[in-house]
Formats: structure tokens, sequence, C-alpha cells
């Protein structure tokens, strides 16, 4: 799954579609560099971020999870 979500609403739409053993096992760092090897970046959208969010945020505007979870059959 892939998404803009908060943690929180991540968690909480997994098991409100039925997912069960939600634990979240790591956090990685997602960087503007990393933003830019997907499509949805396009490099006008990746160089306005540069712009418009502060230098120090540049190596972290957001997080990427690695969850697992369980779908009773």
């Amino acid at each position: 799954m892939a998404g803009a979500l908060t943690e929180r609403v991540f968690v909480e739409k997994m098991d409100r579609i039925g997912f069960t053993g939600i634990v979240v096992l790591g956090r990685a760092p997602f960087s503007l560099d990393d933003a830019g090897l997907y499509p949805l970046f396009t490099p006008d959208l990746i160089d306005l971020m540069r712009t418009r969010l502060p230098a120090a945020r540049h190596d972290e505007v957001a997080r990427a999870l690695t969850v697992v979870a369980h779908k009773p059959a």
C-alpha cells in the first residue's frame, strides 16, 4: 500500500478493512531525492518542493513504514 497518510490513520484504515495484528516494524526517512524516483513527483514538482521546503527538511519530507498484518480468510 502507498499513500500520504499519518501513521495513526494508516493503521486505523488497515484495521477498518479487516487486518489484524498490525505491527509497524520500521520507519525510514523519505527524502526529496527518494520522491524524485516516483513518477507522481515530476522534476518541476521536486524543484518547487526544494524552493518551498526549508533545506533542513529535504532529507526527510515523509517517512516510509514497514508494516506486517494479517487478513483473516
